[in-house]
């Protein structure tokens, strides 16, 4: 156990000489409470000061290195007349963003010492100052004499990050970069900016973009600064030239040397997170194209019988039939029919009497309308055959023949049956 800080005998018998205090001024038992309460206030407060050192034994050194890389190009240099004078401008801002780097302590616990360089650019390249002291950097900005031509960004990115590992204040330097342009190229030989841009960022070089005066490109600007945009592009500005005069944006430069105070060395890695729970499900994509047309599949078996249909409907009648071409043939069919019946009555010997009964109805029956239709044709055309005439007279008799009554008929079938009777026996 580590023995009592010399703050804890004081502290002791300051709480004694409360708890005494508090005796004289108050009743037995409440001042019992008191004296113990403050007690363990003092000793609390002891406990609490022999367990933090006093002061820093030794103050944490934080280098910093910071690399201007200029643009110095024809679309900066003829911005504004004489041809070169806001290539001045920006020396001067420059010079006086150097003048606010001071070396000094934040709480009294971390030391920083800024060292500076830079280099500026058209399509070429040309370093004016290798990382050194603030007042040796800012003699050497007046080197600078503006280059003219095009504009090659990506080549003075990736010199620049060159230059700031090849000599580092420190190996453990924080390392900024301020690039100055209008972010209008004439062509991108070295890969181009992202590449260049991200290659830089991987050795941890973190970029703020000031644009060089209000002219400029802002689309190329962002794509060099670090992520966020709101932190290392703003709308970070180095010369106002918009007022007819040259105005230094000094709030720019104050912005900045905040921005890169404030972030500290990266520390360690914290322990692993828990598994976060699973995301939404995300927004429906297009439709797909469709696909192409497969092969043709098997034939198919042959199905089972359908059942049978309804009887459909009843069709429309037909129109009435042409007239018919007159004819003689009547006359002939009845005579086809006696012989026939002649023959019979050969073959069969049937008594006369019941052929009379069985053929000249049959033939006479088949043969009345005809003949009677005939006969009206002709006697309207006025041509009626020798023929024909005579079987009018036999044709009517026979009509009248057919409409007796049919007892008659019966009487005579009836004859006829006991002939045949008679003939067989």
């Amino acid at each position: 156990m580590a023995p009592p800080s010399g703050l804890y005998y004081p502290l002791l018998g300051c709480a004694v000489r409360a708890q005494e205090e508090g005796t004289k001024l108050f009743g037995q038992e409440r001042r019992k409470m008191l004296g113990l309460e403050i007690l363990v206030l003092c000793l609390l407060c002891g406990a609490l000061t022999h367990s933090q050192p006093t002061e820093c034994s030794k103050k944490s050194e934080c280098p910093i290195d910071v690399y201007f890389t200029i643009d110095t190009s024809e679309t900066i240099a003829l911005q504004e007349p004489p041809p070169g004078s806001l290539v001045n401008s920006i020396k001067n801002f420059t010079k006086e963003f150097a003048k606010r780097l001071e070396d000094g302590e934040i709480r009294g616990a971390v030391r920083i010492n800024w060292n500076i360089g830079g280099l500026h650019f058209s399509q070429e390249r040309e370093v004016f100052s290798p990382i050194v002291a603030k007042n040796e950097f800012i003699s050497n900005v007046d080197k600078i004499r503006y280059l003219g031509k095009g504009t090659y960004i990506d080549c003075a990115i990736s010199n620049m990050t060159k230059e700031m590992l090849r000599a580092p204040s420190h190996p453990k330097a924080l390392r900024f970069a301020v690039v100055i342009t209008d972010g209008h190229v004439t062509g991108n030989p070295c890969g181009g900016i992202k590449v260049t841009a991200e290659k830089a960022r991987d050795e941890n070089i973190r970029i703020f973009v000031v644009a060089a005066s209000r002219n400029i490109e802002e689309t190329g600007l962002r794509e060099i600064a670090n992520s966020p945009a709101t932190v290392y592009r703003r709308d970070f500005m180095a010369v106002d030239l918009s007022q007819g005069k040259v105005n230094i944006h000094t709030e720019t430069i104050d912005r900045i040397i905040k921005t890169m105070g404030a972030k500290g060395d990266n520390g360690d890695p914290g322990p692993k997170g828990e598994i976060g729970r699973q995301g939404d499900p995300g927004i429906e994509g297009p439709i797909g194209q469709p696909g192409i047309k497969g092969e043709p599949g098997l034939k198919g078996e042959k199905g089972e019988i359908g059942t049978q249909g309804k009887k459909g409907v009843a069709g429309i009648p037909g129109r009435n039939g042409t007239d018919g071409q007159k004819s003689i043939y009547g006359g002939v069919l009845m005579l086809c029919r006696v012989l026939m019946a002649t023959l019979e009555m050969s073959v069969n010997v049937v008594p006369r009497e019941l052929t009379e009964i069985r053929v000249i109805p049959v033939a006479l029956e088949d043969l009345a309308p005809l003949a009677q239709l005939e006969i009206l044709v002709q006697r309207e055309k006025q041509e009626v055959p020798d023929h024909l005439a005579s079987l009018d007279l036999k044709e009517t008799q026979v009509y009248l023949d057919l409409q007796e009554p049919q007892e008659s008929l019966e009487e005579e079938e009836t004859m006829g049956q006991r002939v045949l009777k008679g003939q067989m026996e």
